[in-house]
């Protein structure tokens, strides 16, 4: 038998939960790009309610992915 990991970084500071949004604003489909967008608007509880309903925010576009960048 074969088992995978997967490693799941999460976005730590203000500046890089700041960067996983821009970062799926910018590189994100139609979908995610919105949902960034909402995010980048939001308030603070609001904003974690999003990134709380769609964790794919930070583990695809967050700390340690092919996207990141924190100068977006």
């Amino acid at each position: 038998m074969c088992y995978g990991t997967t490693v799941i970084y999460r976005a730590v500071t203000e500046k890089q939960t700041r960067a996983s949004i821009k970062t799926a604003h910018h590189y994100g489909g139609e979908f995610f790009s919105k949902l960034a967008e909402a995010a980048l608007l939001a308030d603070p509880r609001n904003r974690s309610r999003i990134l709380d309903a769609f964790p794919e925010i930070v583990s695809k576009y967050g700390p340690g992915s092919a996207f990141y960048n924190e100068y977006l």
